[in-house]
């Protein structure tokens, strides 16, 4: 009985240090940077990766919305960039974090896209680039 007791103390102690304000806008943080290498990872042609980070992405996004619609987070606990400037666009949890995707697209693949002058890069180069953006950017060690 005390064995079971001091159990689950510790799964209590365990998942309350896991939700601390800190820990959940982590989260955010990783859900960003999850979604941003998985678009280069589908411009790279590289679905395997593409589909383990967009997975990330989306399970990080969802545990820090729920945490966020449960008032555990507030505006003031998250970094105005990335995440926290899409997190309040859409209806439902899922809406929101769709509108949070796009966003990564677009911001990651912005040098993809277009030179630093403004003109286009040749759409054949649009793999080798995203491919050397998702090696520097170490999108491989993301777990």
């Amino acid at each position: 009985m005390r064995l079971l007791v001091v159990l689950c103390a510790m799964l209590i102690c365990d998942q309350s240090q896991a939700q601390s304000t800190s820990d959940l806008v982590k989260l955010s943080e990783k859900s960003y940077a999850a979604f941003e290498c998985a678009a280069l990872a589908s411009t790279a042609n590289f679905s395997d990766e593409q589909a383990r980070l967009f997975k990330l992405g989306y399970e990080q996004g969802k545990v820090f919305l729920q945490a966020y619609a449960d008032g555990k987070i507030k505006d003031s606990d998250v970094e105005p960039i990335g995440f926290w400037g899409n997190m309040h666009d859409g209806p439902n949890i899922d809406f929101k974090l769709g509108v949070i995707w796009a966003s990564a697209y677009r911001n990651t693949h912005e040098d993809i896209w277009k030179k630093p002058d403004g003109s286009n890069v040749n759409i054949a180069d649009w793999t080798d680039l995203a491919i050397l953006k998702f090696t520097h950017q170490d999108c491989r060690s993301l777990l």
